[in-house]
């Protein structure tokens, strides 16, 4: 059913040259959420004039259930669209507890661990630090594509 949420995207999509393609990839559960449902996972590619983008999105577990594929929308409103700051920053706003390390004891698993002097969750099962990069990741990239005024037409559409 399109509305005008999709009217919004695509033509955000229109105006900045940008296309966006979807490639199914399998059905699974979303890693680090302890999800017992199964979604739709896609490579979703966006490229235009000023860079290309690549993420694995997890569709909704109604879009599963119903058989539907992801709109433009689904995909452009759940991009992390600011800027996430530092780890400890991250922690703060997403509600990851975080403490500081003894800096003689780090983190035999953290791929860090020379530099490292953070404990977090992250450091049990990777679940802050890996989501924390990757909404990292996912600004950059979409920062490199857009223009501010741009970036925050793209923070209109939720």
């Amino acid at each position: 059913m399109f509305n005008e949420y999709d009217e919004q995207a695509l033509a955000f999509l229109k105006e900045t040259g940008t296309t966006m393609k979807f490639r199914f990839l399998k059905v699974g559960n979303i890693p680090y959420w302890n999800d017992k449902y199964e979604h739709n996972i896609y490579s979703v590619t966006m490229k235009n004039k000023n860079g290309e983008m690549k993420i694995r999105f997890y569709d909704s577990y109604a879009n599963y259930k119903a058989h539907k594929k992801p709109r433009e929308y689904d995909v452009l409103c759940c991009l992390e669209k600011y800027d996430v700051g530092s780890f400890w920053d991250f922690c703060d706003e997403f509600g990851y507890e975080a403490k500081q390390l003894h800096k003689n004891d780090p983190c035999k698993r953290c791929p860090e661990r020379d530099t490292c002097t953070v404990y977090c969750d992250y450091h049990k099962d990777y679940t802050a630090y890996q989501i924390y990069k990757g909404c990292k990741k996912e600004y950059t990239d979409l920062i490199g594509m857009f223009t501010e005024e741009q970036m925050e037409k793209l923070r209109d559409i939720n």
